[in-house]
Protein backbone atom coordinates (compact mmCIF):
# COMPACT_ATOMS: atom_id res chain seq x y z
CA UNK A 1 0.00 0.00 0.00
CA UNK A 2 3.09 2.21 0.18
CA UNK A 3 2.00 4.05 3.34
CA UNK A 4 4.16 6.33 5.43
CA UNK A 5 4.10 5.29 9.08
CA UNK A 6 5.79 5.95 12.42
CA UNK A 7 6.03 3.54 15.35
CA UNK A 8 6.30 5.16 18.78
CA UNK A 9 7.75 2.89 21.47
CA UNK A 10 8.23 3.66 25.15
CA UNK A 11 10.90 1.01 25.57
CA UNK A 12 14.54 1.19 24.54
CA UNK A 13 14.13 -1.65 22.06
CA UNK A 14 11.37 -3.81 20.63
CA UNK A 15 9.83 -6.81 22.35
CA UNK A 16 6.86 -5.46 24.28
CA UNK A 17 5.96 -8.00 26.97
CA UNK A 18 9.23 -9.82 26.41
CA UNK A 19 11.23 -6.62 26.85
CA UNK A 20 9.54 -5.39 30.01
CA UNK A 21 9.22 -8.77 31.73
CA UNK A 22 12.49 -10.52 32.58
CA UNK A 23 11.76 -12.20 35.88
CA UNK A 24 13.33 -15.61 36.68
CA UNK A 25 11.74 -18.48 34.77
CA UNK A 26 9.72 -16.33 32.37
CA UNK A 27 8.40 -18.27 29.41
CA UNK A 28 5.48 -18.68 27.02
CA UNK A 29 2.60 -21.14 27.36
CA UNK A 30 2.03 -21.38 23.59
CA UNK A 31 4.27 -23.66 21.47
CA UNK A 32 7.19 -21.79 19.93
CA UNK A 33 6.28 -22.56 16.31
CA UNK A 34 2.77 -21.23 16.89
CA UNK A 35 3.88 -18.19 18.89
CA UNK A 36 5.50 -16.65 15.81
CA UNK A 37 4.42 -14.77 12.72
CA UNK A 38 3.21 -16.75 9.73
CA UNK A 39 5.25 -14.45 7.46
CA UNK A 40 8.49 -14.90 9.45
CA UNK A 41 8.77 -18.52 10.52
CA UNK A 42 11.64 -19.82 12.62
CA UNK A 43 12.60 -23.48 12.36
CA UNK A 44 15.36 -23.63 14.99
CA UNK A 45 13.52 -22.92 18.25
CA UNK A 46 15.44 -24.45 21.15
CA UNK A 47 12.37 -25.64 23.11
CA UNK A 48 8.77 -26.63 22.50
CA UNK A 49 7.74 -23.73 24.76
CA UNK A 50 10.11 -20.80 24.40
CA UNK A 51 11.61 -18.81 27.23
CA UNK A 52 11.38 -15.03 27.28
CA UNK A 53 14.89 -14.26 26.09
CA UNK A 54 14.57 -16.36 22.94
CA UNK A 55 11.22 -14.79 22.05
CA UNK A 56 12.67 -11.30 22.33
CA UNK A 57 15.62 -12.30 20.14
CA UNK A 58 13.15 -13.64 17.56
CA UNK A 59 11.22 -10.36 17.58
CA UNK A 60 14.42 -8.38 17.17
CA UNK A 61 15.47 -10.52 14.20
CA UNK A 62 12.04 -9.89 12.64
CA UNK A 63 12.46 -6.16 13.26
CA UNK A 64 15.84 -6.05 11.52
CA UNK A 65 14.78 -8.38 8.72
CA UNK A 66 12.05 -5.95 7.62
CA UNK A 67 14.30 -2.88 8.12
CA UNK A 68 11.92 -1.06 10.45
CA UNK A 69 14.62 0.95 12.20
CA UNK A 70 14.02 4.16 10.28
CA UNK A 71 10.30 4.09 11.11
CA UNK A 72 10.49 3.73 14.89
CA UNK A 73 11.12 6.16 17.75
CA UNK A 74 12.36 4.44 20.91
CA UNK A 75 12.28 5.80 24.47
CA UNK A 76 9.28 7.93 23.53
CA UNK A 77 5.95 8.29 25.31
CA UNK A 78 2.63 9.62 24.06
CA UNK A 79 1.28 12.22 26.49
CA UNK A 80 -1.65 13.50 24.44
CA UNK A 81 -3.73 12.32 21.50
CA UNK A 82 -6.33 14.71 20.10
CA UNK A 83 -8.65 14.29 17.14
CA UNK A 84 -8.90 17.62 15.33
CA UNK A 85 -12.38 17.93 13.81
CA UNK A 86 -11.26 20.68 11.45
CA UNK A 87 -8.13 19.10 9.97
CA UNK A 88 -9.41 15.50 10.29
CA UNK A 89 -6.07 14.51 11.81
CA UNK A 90 -4.85 12.96 15.05
CA UNK A 91 -2.56 15.43 16.81
CA UNK A 92 -0.03 13.57 18.93
CA UNK A 93 2.19 15.00 21.66
CA UNK A 94 5.37 12.98 22.26
CA UNK A 95 7.77 13.08 25.19
CA UNK A 96 11.42 12.08 24.86
CA UNK A 97 14.39 13.07 27.01
CA UNK A 98 12.20 15.57 28.82
CA UNK A 99 11.26 17.40 25.61
CA UNK A 100 7.82 17.43 23.95
CA UNK A 101 7.11 17.54 20.24
CA UNK A 102 3.90 17.47 18.22
CA UNK A 103 3.06 15.52 15.10
CA UNK A 104 -0.12 14.84 13.13
CA UNK A 105 -1.32 11.57 11.61
CA UNK A 106 -4.27 10.49 9.48
CA UNK A 107 -4.81 7.20 11.32
CA UNK A 108 -3.93 6.20 14.88
CA UNK A 109 -3.27 2.55 15.74
CA UNK A 110 -2.79 1.44 19.34
CA UNK A 111 -0.60 -1.63 19.74
CA UNK A 112 -0.11 -1.21 23.49
CA UNK A 113 -2.37 -4.11 24.43
CA UNK A 114 -3.84 -4.55 27.89
CA UNK A 115 -1.04 -6.14 29.91
CA UNK A 116 1.58 -3.52 30.58
CA UNK A 117 0.61 -1.55 33.70
CA UNK A 118 1.47 -3.44 36.91
CA UNK A 119 -1.27 -4.21 39.40
CA UNK A 120 0.13 -3.97 42.94
CA UNK A 121 -2.86 -5.76 44.43
CA UNK A 122 -4.52 -2.81 46.14
CA UNK A 123 -3.38 -3.94 49.59
CA UNK A 124 -3.59 -1.58 52.51
CA UNK A 125 -0.27 -0.27 53.81
CA UNK A 126 1.92 -1.05 50.78
CA UNK A 127 3.64 2.32 51.16
CA UNK A 128 4.56 1.52 54.80
CA UNK A 129 6.71 -1.50 54.00
CA UNK A 130 10.44 -0.68 54.42
CA UNK A 131 11.89 -3.76 52.75
CA UNK A 132 12.41 -4.50 49.05
CA UNK A 133 9.23 -4.43 46.90
CA UNK A 134 9.39 -6.02 43.48
CA UNK A 135 6.72 -6.44 40.81
CA UNK A 136 7.29 -9.19 38.27
CA UNK A 137 7.13 -6.75 35.37
CA UNK A 138 9.83 -4.57 36.95
CA UNK A 139 12.33 -7.22 38.07
CA UNK A 140 15.78 -5.83 39.04
CA UNK A 141 18.64 -7.68 37.36
CA UNK A 142 20.81 -7.50 40.47
CA UNK A 143 18.22 -8.78 42.97
CA UNK A 144 19.90 -11.25 45.35
CA UNK A 145 17.55 -13.52 47.30
CA UNK A 146 20.22 -15.65 48.98
CA UNK A 147 19.66 -15.92 52.71
CA UNK A 148 16.51 -13.79 52.52
CA UNK A 149 12.99 -14.26 53.84
CA UNK A 150 10.83 -13.77 50.76
CA UNK A 151 7.10 -13.19 50.41
CA UNK A 152 5.50 -14.13 47.08
CA UNK A 153 2.00 -12.74 46.48
CA UNK A 154 -0.09 -14.40 43.78
CA UNK A 155 -0.84 -17.75 42.19
CA UNK A 156 -1.11 -16.81 38.52
CA UNK A 157 1.11 -17.27 35.47
CA UNK A 158 4.10 -15.27 36.68
CA UNK A 159 3.96 -16.78 40.17
CA UNK A 160 4.07 -20.40 39.02
CA UNK A 161 7.11 -19.58 36.86
CA UNK A 162 9.00 -17.52 39.43
CA UNK A 163 8.55 -19.81 42.43
CA UNK A 164 10.34 -22.93 41.07
CA UNK A 165 13.08 -20.76 39.56
CA UNK A 166 14.00 -18.82 42.70
CA UNK A 167 13.93 -21.84 45.04
CA UNK A 168 16.23 -23.62 42.59
CA UNK A 169 18.68 -20.79 41.90
CA UNK A 170 18.83 -19.08 45.30
CA UNK A 171 19.43 -20.36 48.82
CA UNK A 172 16.32 -18.73 50.23
CA UNK A 173 16.04 -18.79 54.00
CA UNK A 174 12.24 -18.86 53.95
CA UNK A 175 9.62 -18.41 51.24
CA UNK A 176 6.07 -17.48 52.24
CA UNK A 177 3.56 -17.94 49.43
CA UNK A 178 0.40 -15.83 49.78
CA UNK A 179 -2.38 -17.45 47.76
CA UNK A 180 -5.94 -16.23 47.42
CA UNK A 181 -7.26 -18.89 45.03
CA UNK A 182 -5.68 -22.05 43.68
CA UNK A 183 -4.98 -22.26 39.95
CA UNK A 184 -5.22 -25.12 37.49
CA UNK A 185 -1.57 -25.89 36.73
CA UNK A 186 -1.34 -28.66 34.13
CA UNK A 187 1.88 -30.41 32.99
CA UNK A 188 3.96 -28.33 30.59
CA UNK A 189 5.68 -31.38 29.04
CA UNK A 190 8.59 -29.19 28.03
CA UNK A 191 11.35 -30.59 25.83
CA UNK A 192 14.30 -29.34 23.79
CA UNK A 193 14.46 -29.70 20.01
CA UNK A 194 17.41 -31.64 18.62
CA UNK A 195 19.43 -30.34 15.68
CA UNK A 196 18.07 -33.17 13.56
CA UNK A 197 14.45 -32.18 14.27
CA UNK A 198 15.18 -28.52 13.58
CA UNK A 199 16.83 -29.43 10.28
CA UNK A 200 13.76 -31.45 9.32
CA UNK A 201 11.38 -28.59 10.23
CA UNK A 202 13.45 -26.21 8.11
CA UNK A 203 12.45 -28.18 5.01
CA UNK A 204 9.26 -26.87 3.39
CA UNK A 205 6.46 -27.73 4.04
CA UNK A 206 7.20 -29.74 7.20
CA UNK A 207 7.64 -26.71 9.45
CA UNK A 208 4.40 -25.18 8.20
CA UNK A 209 2.48 -28.44 8.70
CA UNK A 210 3.89 -28.80 12.21
CA UNK A 211 2.83 -25.26 13.06
CA UNK A 212 -0.72 -25.78 11.81
CA UNK A 213 -0.92 -29.07 13.69
CA UNK A 214 -0.32 -27.19 16.94
CA UNK A 215 -3.04 -24.71 15.95
CA UNK A 216 -5.61 -27.44 15.16
CA UNK A 217 -4.89 -29.27 18.42
CA UNK A 218 -5.68 -26.11 20.39
CA UNK A 219 -8.84 -25.40 18.42
CA UNK A 220 -10.08 -28.93 19.17
CA UNK A 221 -9.25 -28.47 22.85
CA UNK A 222 -11.34 -25.32 22.81
CA UNK A 223 -14.37 -27.26 21.64
CA UNK A 224 -14.21 -29.88 24.39
CA UNK A 225 -12.74 -27.94 27.33
CA UNK A 226 -14.17 -24.46 26.82
CA UNK A 227 -17.05 -24.40 24.33
CA UNK A 228 -18.84 -27.57 25.50
CA UNK A 229 -17.37 -27.70 28.99
CA UNK A 230 -20.49 -29.33 30.45
CA UNK A 231 -20.13 -32.53 28.40
CA UNK A 232 -17.88 -34.24 30.93
CA UNK A 233 -14.34 -33.99 29.55
CA UNK A 234 -13.71 -30.88 31.62
CA UNK A 235 -14.82 -32.57 34.85
CA UNK A 236 -12.78 -35.69 34.08
CA UNK A 237 -9.59 -33.64 33.65
CA UNK A 238 -10.38 -31.76 36.87
CA UNK A 239 -10.49 -35.05 38.76
CA UNK A 240 -7.20 -36.23 37.23
CA UNK A 241 -5.65 -32.89 38.09
CA UNK A 242 -6.67 -33.17 41.76
CA UNK A 243 -5.18 -36.69 41.96
CA UNK A 244 -1.96 -35.43 40.43
CA UNK A 245 -1.68 -32.65 43.01
CA UNK A 246 -2.09 -35.08 45.91
CA UNK A 247 0.53 -37.32 44.34
CA UNK A 248 3.20 -34.64 43.84
CA UNK A 249 2.78 -32.53 47.01
CA UNK A 250 3.86 -34.23 50.22
CA UNK A 251 2.14 -31.90 52.70
CA UNK A 252 -1.55 -32.85 52.75
CA UNK A 253 -2.74 -29.40 53.83
CA UNK A 254 -0.76 -27.72 51.06
CA UNK A 255 -2.03 -30.27 48.54
CA UNK A 256 -5.67 -29.66 49.44
CA UNK A 257 -5.12 -25.89 49.27
CA UNK A 258 -3.84 -26.29 45.70
CA UNK A 259 -7.00 -28.00 44.43
CA UNK A 260 -9.18 -25.40 42.65
CA UNK A 261 -12.88 -25.24 43.52
CA UNK A 262 -14.23 -23.75 40.27
CA UNK A 263 -14.81 -24.82 36.68
CA UNK A 264 -11.54 -25.42 34.85
CA UNK A 265 -10.99 -22.80 32.16
CA UNK A 266 -13.07 -20.09 33.80
CA UNK A 267 -9.75 -18.66 34.93
CA UNK A 268 -6.55 -18.95 32.96
CA UNK A 269 -5.20 -22.50 32.78
CA UNK A 270 -1.48 -22.53 33.62
CA UNK A 271 1.24 -24.99 32.68
CA UNK A 272 4.38 -26.01 34.57
CA UNK A 273 6.48 -29.11 35.12
CA UNK A 274 8.14 -27.79 38.30
CA UNK A 275 5.56 -25.82 40.28
CA UNK A 276 3.94 -28.52 42.42
CA UNK A 277 7.21 -30.31 43.19
CA UNK A 278 8.79 -26.96 44.20
CA UNK A 279 6.20 -26.75 46.98
CA UNK A 280 8.02 -29.64 48.69
CA UNK A 281 11.15 -27.51 49.26
CA UNK A 282 12.01 -27.02 52.96
CA UNK A 283 11.91 -23.22 52.60
CA UNK A 284 8.32 -23.20 51.27
CA UNK A 285 5.44 -22.01 53.45
CA UNK A 286 1.84 -21.37 52.38
CA UNK A 287 -0.49 -18.76 53.84
CA UNK A 288 -3.87 -18.68 52.10
CA UNK A 289 -5.83 -17.12 54.96
CA UNK A 290 -6.01 -13.74 53.25
CA UNK A 291 -3.85 -10.60 53.41
CA UNK A 292 -5.11 -7.87 55.74
CA UNK A 293 -2.37 -5.29 55.28
CA UNK A 294 1.31 -4.56 54.91
CA UNK A 295 3.30 -2.93 57.67
CA UNK A 296 6.90 -1.73 57.98
CA UNK A 297 8.28 -5.24 58.43
CA UNK A 298 6.11 -7.39 56.21
CA UNK A 299 2.61 -8.77 55.70
CA UNK A 300 -0.22 -9.30 58.15
CA UNK A 301 -2.75 -12.00 57.26
CA UNK A 302 -5.82 -13.33 59.01
CA UNK A 303 -3.73 -16.09 60.57
CA UNK A 304 -0.22 -14.70 61.06
CA UNK A 305 2.29 -11.83 60.89
CA UNK A 306 5.22 -12.36 58.53
CA UNK A 307 8.49 -10.44 58.73
CA UNK A 308 9.94 -10.31 55.22
CA UNK A 309 13.12 -9.01 53.59
CA UNK A 310 11.63 -9.00 50.09
CA UNK A 311 8.06 -8.99 48.82
CA UNK A 312 7.46 -10.13 45.25
CA UNK A 313 4.17 -8.95 43.77
CA UNK A 314 3.13 -11.55 41.17
CA UNK A 315 -0.22 -9.79 41.02
CA UNK A 316 -0.63 -9.29 37.30
CA UNK A 317 -1.68 -6.20 35.42
CA UNK A 318 -4.19 -3.40 35.83
CA UNK A 319 -6.64 -3.91 32.99
CA UNK A 320 -8.91 -1.12 34.22
CA UNK A 321 -6.39 1.68 33.80
CA UNK A 322 -5.14 0.25 30.50
CA UNK A 323 -8.60 0.73 29.01
CA UNK A 324 -9.59 3.71 31.14
CA UNK A 325 -10.41 5.75 28.07
CA UNK A 326 -13.35 3.42 27.37
CA UNK A 327 -15.15 3.87 30.66
CA UNK A 328 -14.91 7.54 31.65
CA UNK A 329 -16.91 10.49 30.37
CA UNK A 330 -15.21 12.66 27.75
CA UNK A 331 -11.82 11.04 28.13
CA UNK A 332 -9.95 10.74 24.87
CA UNK A 333 -9.73 7.35 23.33
CA UNK A 334 -6.14 6.25 23.38
CA UNK A 335 -4.40 3.97 25.86
CA UNK A 336 -0.85 4.01 24.54
CA UNK A 337 1.90 2.68 26.73
CA UNK A 338 2.03 4.59 30.05
CA UNK A 339 0.43 8.01 29.91
CA UNK A 340 -2.60 10.03 30.91
CA UNK A 341 -4.94 11.21 28.18
CA UNK A 342 -6.70 14.43 28.93
CA UNK A 343 -8.61 15.57 25.89
CA UNK A 344 -12.18 16.69 26.69
CA UNK A 345 -14.69 16.84 23.87
CA UNK A 346 -18.39 16.29 24.63
CA UNK A 347 -19.16 15.69 20.96
CA UNK A 348 -16.91 12.64 20.77
CA UNK A 349 -17.37 10.86 24.08
CA UNK A 350 -17.46 7.11 23.79
CA UNK A 351 -19.20 6.00 26.95
CA UNK A 352 -20.72 7.30 30.11
CA UNK A 353 -19.33 6.06 33.38
CA UNK A 354 -20.62 2.60 34.23
CA UNK A 355 -21.63 1.66 30.69
CA UNK A 356 -20.43 -1.47 28.93
CA UNK A 357 -17.33 -1.30 26.79
CA UNK A 358 -18.30 -1.50 23.13
CA UNK A 359 -16.16 -2.29 20.12
CA UNK A 360 -16.42 -4.01 16.78
CA UNK A 361 -14.34 -7.20 17.19
CA UNK A 362 -12.01 -5.41 19.60
CA UNK A 363 -10.52 -3.37 16.74
CA UNK A 364 -12.87 -0.52 15.83
CA UNK A 365 -14.69 1.88 18.16
CA UNK A 366 -18.01 3.73 17.87
CA UNK A 367 -17.83 7.49 17.25
CA UNK A 368 -14.03 7.52 17.08
CA UNK A 369 -12.75 8.33 13.56
CA UNK A 370 -9.58 6.75 12.18
CA UNK A 371 -8.68 4.92 15.38
CA UNK A 372 -8.07 1.19 15.71
CA UNK A 373 -6.43 -1.07 18.26
CA UNK A 374 -4.49 -4.31 18.25
CA UNK A 375 -5.41 -6.61 21.16
CA UNK A 376 -8.20 -4.39 22.36
CA UNK A 377 -11.17 -5.49 24.47
CA UNK A 378 -12.92 -8.75 23.52
CA UNK A 379 -9.87 -10.24 21.78
CA UNK A 380 -7.99 -12.06 24.57
CA UNK A 381 -7.61 -15.84 24.42
CA UNK A 382 -7.47 -18.69 26.87
CA UNK A 383 -6.63 -21.53 24.49
CA UNK A 384 -4.51 -20.55 21.48
CA UNK A 385 -1.88 -18.15 20.12
CA UNK A 386 -2.50 -14.43 20.45
CA UNK A 387 -0.11 -13.94 17.51
CA UNK A 388 -2.78 -15.45 15.26
CA UNK A 389 -5.28 -12.88 16.57
CA UNK A 390 -2.83 -10.05 15.94
CA UNK A 391 -2.40 -11.11 12.31
CA UNK A 392 -6.19 -11.27 11.85
CA UNK A 393 -6.57 -7.78 13.28
CA UNK A 394 -3.81 -6.34 11.10
CA UNK A 395 -5.44 -7.81 7.99
CA UNK A 396 -8.82 -6.37 9.02
CA UNK A 397 -7.28 -2.91 9.45
CA UNK A 398 -5.59 -3.14 6.05
CA UNK A 399 -8.89 -4.15 4.42
CA UNK A 400 -10.73 -1.17 5.92
CA UNK A 401 -7.98 1.24 4.88
CA UNK A 402 -8.27 -0.13 1.34
CA UNK A 403 -12.02 0.53 1.48
CA UNK A 404 -11.25 4.08 2.61
CA UNK A 405 -9.02 4.63 -0.41
CA UNK A 406 -11.57 3.08 -2.76
CA UNK A 407 -14.25 5.43 -1.42
CA UNK A 408 -11.85 8.39 -1.81
CA UNK A 409 -12.69 9.57 1.70
CA UNK A 410 -10.59 10.82 4.61
CA UNK A 411 -12.25 9.18 7.60
CA UNK A 412 -13.80 5.89 8.69
CA UNK A 413 -15.54 4.44 11.72
CA UNK A 414 -17.85 1.50 12.35
CA UNK A 415 -21.57 2.12 12.16
CA UNK A 416 -23.44 2.21 15.45
CA UNK A 417 -25.69 -0.60 14.19
CA UNK A 418 -22.70 -2.89 13.52
CA UNK A 419 -21.26 -2.19 16.97
CA UNK A 420 -24.57 -2.74 18.75
CA UNK A 421 -25.30 -5.99 16.90
CA UNK A 422 -21.91 -7.45 17.72
CA UNK A 423 -21.97 -6.36 21.35
CA UNK A 424 -25.42 -7.85 21.90
CA UNK A 425 -24.16 -11.13 20.45
CA UNK A 426 -20.98 -10.95 22.55
CA UNK A 427 -22.94 -10.42 25.78
CA UNK A 428 -25.21 -13.40 25.06
CA UNK A 429 -22.29 -15.66 24.26
CA UNK A 430 -20.02 -14.63 27.12
CA UNK A 431 -22.86 -15.02 29.63
CA UNK A 432 -23.49 -18.60 28.47
CA UNK A 433 -19.81 -19.50 28.19
CA UNK A 434 -17.32 -21.04 30.59
CA UNK A 435 -16.28 -17.47 31.49
CA UNK A 436 -19.73 -16.65 32.83
CA UNK A 437 -19.97 -14.79 36.15
CA UNK A 438 -21.77 -17.82 37.60
CA UNK A 439 -18.69 -20.05 37.12
CA UNK A 440 -16.05 -17.93 38.88
CA UNK A 441 -14.65 -14.49 39.55
CA UNK A 442 -11.50 -13.79 37.55
CA UNK A 443 -9.19 -11.03 36.36
CA UNK A 444 -10.88 -11.37 32.98
CA UNK A 445 -13.79 -9.44 34.54
CA UNK A 446 -11.60 -6.71 36.04
CA UNK A 447 -13.21 -3.27 35.79
CA UNK A 448 -16.38 -4.31 33.99
CA UNK A 449 -19.50 -2.81 35.63
CA UNK A 450 -21.40 -6.07 35.02
CA UNK A 451 -18.51 -8.39 35.93
CA UNK A 452 -18.34 -9.81 32.44
CA UNK A 453 -15.07 -11.13 31.00
CA UNK A 454 -14.80 -8.14 28.68
CA UNK A 455 -11.20 -8.87 27.69
CA UNK A 456 -12.03 -12.19 26.01
CA UNK A 457 -13.07 -13.43 22.61
CA UNK A 458 -15.91 -15.94 23.20
CA UNK A 459 -15.26 -18.16 20.20
CA UNK A 460 -12.53 -20.04 18.37
CA UNK A 461 -9.63 -18.41 16.56
CA UNK A 462 -10.97 -19.81 13.32
CA UNK A 463 -14.23 -17.94 13.82
CA UNK A 464 -12.33 -14.71 14.49
CA UNK A 465 -10.36 -15.19 11.28
CA UNK A 466 -13.59 -15.78 9.35
CA UNK A 467 -15.25 -12.64 10.72
CA UNK A 468 -12.30 -10.33 10.22
CA UNK A 469 -11.06 -11.61 6.84
CA UNK A 470 -14.20 -10.62 4.95
CA UNK A 471 -15.54 -7.39 6.40
CA UNK A 472 -18.75 -6.09 4.77
CA UNK A 473 -18.38 -2.48 3.73
CA UNK A 474 -21.87 -1.88 5.14
CA UNK A 475 -20.47 -2.14 8.68
CA UNK A 476 -18.52 1.11 8.21
CA UNK A 477 -19.18 4.68 7.27
CA UNK A 478 -16.68 6.66 5.25
CA UNK A 479 -16.72 10.45 5.15
CA UNK A 480 -14.67 13.64 4.68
Amino acid sequence: MDLEFTVIERGSTIGGTWYWNNYPGIGCDVPSHLYSFSFFLKSNWTHFFSYGGEIQRYLRSCFYHFSLGENIEFDTEITRAYWNENTRLWEITKLKDGKTTNESFNILISCAGGLHRPNWGGFRGVEKYKGVKVHTTRWPKDLDLNGKTVGLIGSGASSIQILPSIVKNFKIKKLVHFQRNAAFVLPRNQFAYSNRVNSFLAIYPFGVIYRWLQYVIREIRFIFLWRFYKLGVNQWIRELHAKGIRKHIKDEKVAEAMVPDYVMGCKRILISDEFYTALNEPCYNLDNSGILELNERGIVTKSDKHQLDVIVFATGFDLTSNFKFLTEVNICYVYFLVFTVFKHNPNMKMLKGGEDIKTLWGIFYPNVPNFVSILGPMTGLGHNSIIFMIECQIQAIINVIKMLFDERKDCFMPTEKAVEEWNEEWVDRIESSIWSRSNCVSWYQQGDPNNRAWGLWPGSCTEYWWRTSKIPESKFKFFN
